[in-house]
């Protein structure tokens, strides 16, 4: 290490400083006083990381710090010397657990707790990416504002590119909005946000706001007109968090800028998922990921009319499709879905086995004079086969119960793909570019095996892969297949 050239050595202390170079931690029981502080073990080594690690700024501007007493009143002498020592160097922040104040607003730890917090406010014009989970927090039922000197220190934060918000459903002291509301219209290079929820009091909060990327949890507002300029989505449904609204008439949410949208399932309760779906209006999206939460095993089929109305009215020029669906998809189900996609160029199915044995990929195989046509929107398209745009798969396997039943063909598997590839021979070459596009990217995940044998199987798969499309590298192909680890406790 001692060879090491300084340049060198600031990039290996930026990797073990990435996540954070400063962390108080909450740690049960409360006596204890948890703090990593990687940048300043490095820094005390000897004096020629002592000298390197000083001159970058950029190691001691990420911290994280939970509130909690007196824990956090122990760690102010070090996060004033994280202050100092990142100069000038745009901080990431994340500030959590923020206690209730035992004594009220005159409680001695609160006040120096929010004397820390105060250090962090007085630094705003440096905050680039902050989160803040104030979720536990309950100090508003005893009259406590969780930024007291906002009529003082004005949240000014021209570098402030990304807010994580994770709310408290009792955030309704106005002193506490006003500022966030503060934070948000100064913060001018603000475009991205993640929301936990909101409410008819936190929405006052956005108006006047940037805001192009919005990660959030629940549905019950209209997103586009409170987020005028989002053009990226990704929206939880079904969190207990979020308030049902089921029997009312669900908004119309309609968008001509959204380019992408990501709709995370967290729920069985269908009935209020549905609605949503058909609610939306986006006619620019080009970017779609279903993805549901894993465990959770739900009725897709109940839930395509909603996105066959959401597909009709839309009319959306998809090119990038991400489907994770665990075992609640059928092949039947995964086709009628791709029929409504046909300018598609990306697809990534995280599916069962039993998705790979049931005719899907015979529908993704190229014929050349194959009278099969999509179902849906058919005049957009001008080939017999289902994806002629299709030029990057990715395909992610997960075991069903019975392996030895539901093994994916390796023949059907490579047969699709290579009736997307060209042949050098010109003469063999069965392939029409002008109706299907060459496929250029395929990729195989399978993450975990409950037993060997399920590994054995993947590895042979995976040889066989490589051996019969070596000869499709050279033209244009890529091929990747990884394979995950087995269970600890299996044999």
């Amino acid at each position: 290490m001692r060879r090491f050239p300084p340049e060198i050595l600031g990039e290996i202390f930026g990797f073990c400083c990435s996540e954070y170079g400063l962390s108080v931690n909450r740690k049960i029981p409360p006596e204890y006083f948890q703090v990593n502080a990687p940048t300043l073990t490095l820094s005390q080594t000897c004096s020629q990381w002592r000298d390197i690690v000083i001159s970058l700024p950029s190691l001691w501007s990420r911290m994280t710090v939970s509130f909690t007493y007196p824990r956090v009143c122990r760690a102010k002498p070090l996060i004033e010397l994280y202050l100092f020592r990142s100069k000038s160097a745009p901080l990431s922040l994340r500030l959590a657990l923020f206690e209730i104040p035992r004594d009220g607003p005159e409680d001695t730890e609160y006040l120096y707790a929010m004397s820390v917090l105060g250090l962090l406010l007085r630094a705003a014009e440096r905050w680039e990416h902050v989160h803040l989970d104030i979720s536990h927090y309950l100090g508003f039922e005893v009259g406590c504002i969780l930024f007291p000197d906002s009529p003082v220190i004005s949240p000014t934060c021209p570098l402030l590119k990304s807010l994580n918000l994770t709310l408290n459903a009792d955030f309704y002291i106005a002193e506490d909005r006003l500022w966030l509301r503060s934070l948000v219209e100064n913060a001018t290079s603000l475009r991205k946000l993640t929301l936990s929820d909101i409410d008819d009091e936190i929405e006052g909060s956005f108006e006047n706001n940037r805001i192009t990327s919005l990660q959030s949890y629940g549905d019950d507002y209209d997103v586009f007109k409170l987020f005028p300029h989002l053009q990226h989505l990704d929206i939880t449904l079904g969190e207990p968090r979020s308030s049902g609204l089921v029997g009312i008439k669900p908004l119309k949410l309609r968008s001509t800028i959204v380019k992408s949208l990501t709709v995370r399932i967290a729920s069985r309760n269908l009935p209020r998922i549905s609605p949503v779906f058909s609610s939306l209006q986006l006619s620019s999206l080009v970017s779609l990921e279903l993805l549901i939460k894993r465990g959770l095993d739900i009725d897709i089929g109940s839930l395509m009319p909603s996105l066959e109305t959401m597909f009709r009215q839309s009319s959306p020029p998809l090119q990038s499709f991400k489907i994770d669906s665990g075992h609640s998809l059928t092949s039947t189900q995964l086709l009628g879905i791709l029929s409504w996609m046909p300018l598609l160029t990306d697809l990534s199915i995280h599916v069962i086995s039993t998705v790979l044995h049931e005719g899907f990929l015979a529908q993704l195989t190229y014929i050349p004079g194959s009278e099969s046509l999509p179902t849906y929107a058919s005049e957009n398209s001008t080939s017999s086969v289902l994806l002629p745009r299709l030029k990057s798969l990715e395909i992610g396997i997960d075991f069903e119960t019975n392996v030895e039943e539901f093994l994916p063909d390796m023949d059907s598997i490579i047969a699709m793909v290579e009736s997307r590839i060209a042949h050098s021979n010109s003469a063999d070459n069965n392939h029409d570019d002008s109706l299907v596009d060459k496929l250029s990217h395929l990729t195989v995940l399978i993450p975990y095996f409950r037993d060997n044998s399920e590994r054995v199987w993947a590895e042979e798969f995976r040889a066989v892969l490589k051996k019969r499309l070596q000869k499709h590298m050279g033209q244009g192909l890529t091929c990747t297949v990884t394979l995950g680890e087995t269970s600890s406790g299996s044999s």
